[in-house]
């Protein structure tokens, strides 16, 4: 008898729309014409049971194809296939195609559902640890802010953890490791920071997104500091680090935000101190041109024998 199981690759394939592709990968699954769309006839109790117990390609394959190329349609048929084969092998992998295509479709509940559900069979997962606290932040639903608290903290506690125990790859240099894991602190500061401050713990975040913003320039962090100073009535600073998103953003560096609404609230805060925006080009050339120069400096530290 044919071995007909389908792998991860044939599974991504699928899923991706390339149904060609895999069944020519797979071809003792090819003899089998796509089943019609059709009501299911009612099982008897017996049959109902062997479903629970034993899945198969060709239920698979169906779930997916009569899904009519809709990714929506998709997720719901591979959750009805999942509570009809409770034991399927394949739980793992399905699992985390239904999260890839929630965050596609940005499915906010169903994202955090499966990042959940991955979490618990990898506790260290950086990037869905990531993942859940962004999404729960934009949800906002009853207790979401608490339930992004909680997994940021574990978010830095894992990270931390991570670095202290890894080692330098032997290709890269001193100096290029300690970027490496610099930038992924800052990232992960930046994050509990942003959650702090949405909940009005401005101390805290105010601490984190400095020390993410010492760590590495980004200026996500420098419009998130900018905006905390602000709620602390401390305007000097808003304007200060207002400007240093501005110019981060305008050399190109990184992720930052959109140029538009950083250009304006750098007018903003500067013409709330100074009556006028009278000035405010030559302070932004100022900051840009110590910028530049900082980051050059900083680059050329990194080049080195690896």
């Amino acid at each position: 008898m044919k071995n007909n199981r389908i792998g991860r690759v044939g599974l991504v394939l699928i899923l991706a729309g390339f149904l060609t592709v895999a069944v020519n990968l797979q071809p003792a699954l090819a003899q089998t014409e796509p089943a019609p769309n059709v009501p299911a006839l009612p099982q008897s109790q017996d049959e109902k049971a062997k479903d629970s117990a034993v899945d198969s390609d060709e239920n698979l394959r169906r779930a997916i194809q009569t899904a009519g190329g809709s990714e929506e349609m998709i997720i719901v048929n591979l959750e009805d296939y999942l509570k009809r084969y409770p034991q399927s092998g394949r739980r793992l992998e399905i699992e985390e195609e239904i999260y890839k295509l929630a965050i596609k479709i940005r499915d906010r509940d169903r994202t955090i559902t499966y990042a959940e559900k991955q979490l618990e069979r990898n506790p260290a997962g950086i990037e869905l640890l990531t993942t859940i606290v962004s999404t729960l932040r934009v949800r906002k639903g009853s207790g979401d802010m608490t339930r992004a608290l909680d997994y940021a903290e574990r978010l830095v506690k894992q990270f931390e953890s991570l670095i202290e125990s890894s080692r330098k790859p032997g290709r890269l240099s001193a100096a290029q490791w300690q970027e490496q894991k610099d930038e992924g602190r800052a990232s992960v500061y930046l994050v509990r920071g942003r959650v702090l401050a949405e909940i009005g713990q401005l101390e805290k975040a105010k601490s984190d997104l400095r020390k993410s913003f010492d760590l590495l320039p980004l200026a996500d962090a420098a419009l998130a500091l900018s905006e905390v100073a602000e709620n602390q009535q401390r305007r000097e600073d808003a304007l200060n680090y207002a400007l240093q998103a501005f110019v981060i953003t305008l050399a190109g560096d990184r992720e930052g935000g959109e140029i538009k609404a950083l250009r304006q609230r750098l007018s903003s805060l500067y013409a709330a101190k100074n009556k006028n925006e009278s000035g405010l080009g030559d302070l932004v050339l100022q900051s840009y041109d110590k910028y530049i120069k900082e980051r050059d400096e900083r680059l050329a530290s990194l080049e080195g024998p690896s």
